[in-house]
């Protein structure tokens, strides 16, 4: 059962006699170590900074849009309780590709700013790897962090899929993991540096 401190877990899904397991999404906490930094004469130290960070997913990472998906069939539907009006379809390559999220996440440090959007005006960010089917494109991975009022950090993992569009994406300003969590924890925004 998904609580506010375990996050969202998503039902395995079965079409045409095939169960795909989605597990490997289920919510995780680690503690996430940032290590301290000497002052100089320019600029202040920092102390060592250790916080619980939640890494949970939504189930976009394993559907598609409904709209962009002409003569889906019924049964391959996958619809989230809290977002009913919200038509998604199982996609398997997207699944395929979401078992590496885990591992991507795990040794995250450097992203990008995501380009705010009509639909998401929130500050994401984006890390991409190379797909495991390279006919699909580049594998993007958009995230946000946000402080969760138990304390704990949580890194929301929002969409990721193969894209062939997203070599403009690359130009976005960069920044790290250990920048933008040190930032939250001390209450300061981090800025995009391309804007």
């Amino acid at each position: 059962m998904a609580t506010a401190t375990t996050g969202p877990w998503w039902a395995d899904h079965t079409q045409e006699a095939t169960t795909f397991s989605v597990r490997h999404l289920h919510p995780t906490f680690t503690d996430y170590c940032i290590p301290a930094i000497a002052a100089t004469k320019s600029k202040p130290g920092r102390e060592a900074i250790k916080v619980k960070l939640r890494i949970s997913y939504s189930h976009h990472c394993f559907t598609r849009d409904l709209e962009g998906t002409p003569g889906a069939d019924p049964d391959h539907y996958y619809n989230c309780s809290k977002r009913p009006k919200e038509k998604r379809v199982f996609c398997p390559h997207r699944w395929n590709e979401s078992h590496a999220l885990p591992g991507i996440l795990s040794g995250l440090n450097k992203c990008y700013f995501a380009p705010k959007t009509k639909k998401n005006k929130e500050e994401n960010f984006f890390i991409w790897r190379n797909p495991s089917n390279p006919a699909l494109g580049e594998y993007f991975v958009f995230f946000k962090l946000k402080l969760h009022k138990n304390g704990f950090i949580d890194l929301v993992v929002q969409s990721a899929y193969p894209r062939t569009d997203g070599e403009r994406l690359k130009n976005s300003g960069p920044t790290t993991l250990q920048t933008l969590i040190a930032n939250m924890v001390g209450g300061k925004k981090t800025f995009n540096p391309n804007r």
